[in-house]
C-alpha cells in the first residue's frame, strides 16, 4: 500500500511540475544563446 502512495505522489508531482513549466514558458536554450550573442555583438 505504501508503494502505491509513493508512486501516486511522484506522478502528481510530475504533473504539477509540467503544468508549471507549460504556463511559465521557460525560453528554449537556443533563444537564450541568441540573446547572448546579440548582447556580445553590441
Amino acid at each position: 500500500m505504501k508503494k502505491k502512495y509513493i508512486t501516486l505522489s511522484i506522478l502528481v508531482l510530475f504533473i504539477v511540475f509540467f503544468t508549471i513549466l507549460f504556463f511559465v514558458e521557460i525560453p528554449s536554450p537556443s533563444k537564450i544563446i541568441n540573446e547572448n550573442y546579440q548582447l556580445d555583438i553590441k
